[in-house]
């Protein structure tokens, strides 16, 4: 319940007499007095502790309160009971903790610094990039950490608990504001507490993300025993990412009925968009496993059970869209599994809020079906559920290309899993395979298989749990996970070639183009080249130089003329090439390019469902689907699926997020399209994208028809086709 207080709520909790003022500035002038002494007395006696600082490698040494202007490594704990901890004061240095810690002894000892949320905590950083804060622990501090207008911020394997102050919005690691592109990875969260009147502000949450704090990834951390929540996001937060995190047993029980936001892992805000949470376990806590305030958020791949409900009305709730004010929609929920909360599963908190999805496991939903499901695709019944929840690739011989596999599995079913056959397959051959032994539920195991040889540049690797079927699960379709893994470049014993020569001939419709005028432009960089040719003759050829005229991603336009024809393409260096030595027998026909595009279109604009179908008017092979976005917004498709159940074709895909090319998804596999034949196409689009107002268009390539159109709203129409291009990667 979202409640509003007075602007002195920011203050209740601060509030000092001033006899009490008077009371502590005596207390702390007779405490000054007596540290000085205590100092002057360690220093006759040499003690020990007087050296525990933050020492650079020039000696210099920093003690508590410190501002930090270059990299140094903890020598021993830190106590520090009445200042700051450390301060960040310069870019691009490491704080290495050393396993050390900071202690702020008393974290009932929080005086104002700045502002009101500007609390004594054990390590700052307030506006300074690219800096690294690893291996300590920090405890008894009002905030743990506290980063504020920073970029680049990596917090790695620290241990930040006991931290907070029930009378002040105090938190475990505070983002705010502006806080991006930044890390927090490895890291134990625990016991934080804080002021809670039932306000977004509330304090007692492990991880604080507020106002613009965007394009963070919080991956492989613990997060437990936290008064409010794991994880708390508000005040437009976005595109930020949420891996492989253990949340459980935070929140706490509603008893004084202030409708109290704890949870799990909670989006609070309508403005927190476009986060991908995945692979995550969150279980048993109060409130909500995740709560999704914002829209166009993944949520997938995440193990979500037994939330507790709060108080006498529920909210136990396993996955909650519980804004009904302008949020909760337009988000997606893929292969999670939703099991055993205390009140339903998965609830959206109005029938008007769209919200889709496929593949959950759940037994209780609330306004939401999956796909083609009423409800959740499958139910929690009594059955184990095998998957890759982990897979990690580590070269043994960089020169040779040799390397190991490293994968975990998981048992997310209800019931023990007996003893089951995991495989690896490289490149579409079965190479290894890996005993399990009885998996009790919830345990996982971890395995390494090895060495395995590259061939060329890379391999695409699919590692399969239950590979002989052995064991009869919940859901049998999300055993094998696939990925490419790639050559990251030559090692330094090996020169690539320093020529990078192109050469082919050229054709029309088949024919020789004779004499043809063959330039070629690199895109990325301006630069353009004409290529020799001879006389009455279809050959052309140009040679480069890697390194200096082209490079791996970059793209390549050639454009190519004779009497007879022309045409222009453009083409992207791989590292395949550039080991090669260049692009042999490079042929250009002036052949139009196969592609299948409706081409832009105008408003109005709005997401949802489309289905339809697509007939080509030539051979199409395609792997690829971009999707045009209305100007200014992040229009993109979510899913899609082509199929021709006659033929026995069929492929989808699904979108992998704002970072990245999120205008392109990829469709497995590869699907080839026959010249007048009718193909079924089912979309799901995110944001605002473009849309073709009609029942059937002739367009590029083809037709393509409207069968029905569901916008975010629930409105059906039958005059709406995506606006996309369908095309083979590389074209």
């Amino acid at each position: 319940m979202q409640k509003s207080f007075p602007f002195s709520i920011f203050y209740r909790a601060k509030e000092i007499r001033r006899d009490e003022m008077v009371k502590s500035v005596r207390r702390d002038i007779v405490l000054a007095t007596a540290m000085i002494a205590a100092v002057f007395l360690m220093l006759l006696v040499g003690s020990a502790a007087a050296d525990h600082a933050c020492v650079a490698n020039d000696g210099t040494a920093f003690f508590c309160g410190s501002l930090v202007n270059k990299s140094c490594i903890l020598n021993g704990t830190m106590n520090c009971p009445d200042t700051q901890g450390i301060t960040v004061g310069a870019d691009n240095i490491v704080i290495d903790g050393n396993g050390f810690t900071m202690d702020g002894i008393n974290n009932g000892n929080c005086p104002i610094i700045g502002g009101f949320e500007d609390l004594r905590s054990g390590i700052n950083n307030f506006g300074y990039d690219n800096v690294t804060i690893k291996d300590v622990e920090v405890k008894n501090f009002c905030h743990g950490m506290q980063l504020k207008n920073c970029e680049n911020t990596t917090i790695d394997s620290c241990t930040v608990h006991d931290n907070g102050n029930a009378s002040y919005f105090t938190y475990g690691l505070v983002l705010r504001p502006r806080v991006c592109n930044s890390t927090i990875t490895g890291c134990e969260i625990y016991n934080t507490t804080g002021y809670m009147v039932g306000f977004c502000e509330d304090g007692g949450a492990g991880i604080y993300l507020h106002t613009a704090s965007n394009y963070n990834k919080i991956i492989n951390n613990t997060f437990y025993g936290n008064r409010l929540s794991g994880i708390f996001a508000k005040a437009c937060c976005e595109f930020n990412y949420v891996a492989h995190n253990d949340v459980h047993e935070n929140g706490m029980y509603d008893t004084e009925e202030l409708g109290l936001m704890v949870g799990g892992i909670r989006l609070q805000c309508i403005n927190t968009d476009s986060w991908t949470i995945e692979y995550n376990d969150v279980t048993d806590n109060y409130g909500p496993g995740i709560f999704v305030g914002g829209r166009y958020n993944i949520i997938k791949y995440n193990d979500i059970k037994g939330s507790k409900n709060i108080g006498s009305w529920g909210s136990g709730f396993g996955i909650c869209m519980g804004r009904s004010d302008g949020g909760s929609y337009e988000n997606t929920l893929i292969e999670n599994m939703v099991c055993n909360n205390e009140d339903t599963d998965i609830s959206v908190v109005a029938e008007s809020l769209i919200n889709t999805g496929y593949n959950n496991t759940c037994d209780t939903t609330h306004n939401y079906n999956d796909d083609g499901a009423l409800g959740c695709s499958y139910g929690c019944s009594a059955a184990p559920d095998l998957v890759i929840t982990d897979k990690t690739e580590e070269w043994i011989d960089l020169y040779n290309r040799t390397y190991n596999i490293s994968y975990t599995i998981k048992n997310r079913g209800t019931v023990s899993a007996t003893e089951s056959t995991t495989s690896i397959s490289i490149d579409g051959t079965e190479v290894a395979t890996g005993a399990v032994m009885v998996l009790a539920v919830g345990e996982t195991f971890t395995n390494t298989l090895g060495p395995f040889s590259m061939s060329r540049i890379r391999d695409t690797i699919m590692i399969c749990a239950d590979s002989k079927g052995n064991v009869t699960e919940s859901e049998e379709g999300n055993n094998c996970c696939d990925k490419v893994f790639e050559y990251p470049g030559m090692p330094t014993e090996v020169h690539p070639p320093t020529s990078f020569l192109i050469w082919g001939f050229v054709f029309y419709d088949g024919a020789p183009a004779l004499n043809p005028t063959v330039t070629i432009k690199n895109i990325n960089t301006s630069k353009e080249w004409h290529a020799e040719s001879y006389a009455n003759y279809n050959y052309y050829r140009v040679v480069l130089a890697s390194g200096r005229d082209v490079n791996e991603s970059e793209m390549l336009r050639f454009n190519a003329t004779s009497p007879d024809g022309s045409q222009s393409f453009n083409h992207i260096i791989t590292l395949d090439a550039i080991f090669n030595g260049g692009l042999f027998n490079f042929n250009i026909t002036s052949e139009p390019e196969v592609i299948f595009d409706t081409g832009e279109c105008t408003y109005p604009s709005i997401s949802g469902t489309h289905n339809g179908t697509i007939t080509p008017v030539q051979n199409t092979t395609v792997n690829r689907l971009y999707t045009y976005a209305s100007a200014g917004t992040g229009g993109h498709t979510e899913y899609v699926r082509i199929w021709n159940e006659s033929e026995n074709v069929y492929g989808q895909g699904n979108w992998s997020g704002y970072p990245g090319d999120y205008h392109n998804v990829t469709i497995s596999p590869a699907l080839t399209l026959l010249q007048g034949h009718t193909y079924n196409y089912t979309l799901k689009t995110g944001s605002y994208p473009q849309i073709v107002h009609a029942k059937s268009k002739s367009v590029t390539g083809g037709n393509i028809t409207c069968t029905k159109f569901t916008d975010a709203n629930g409105k059906e129409y039958k005059n709406g086709i995506p606006a996309i291009r369908l095309f083979y990667e590389g074209q």
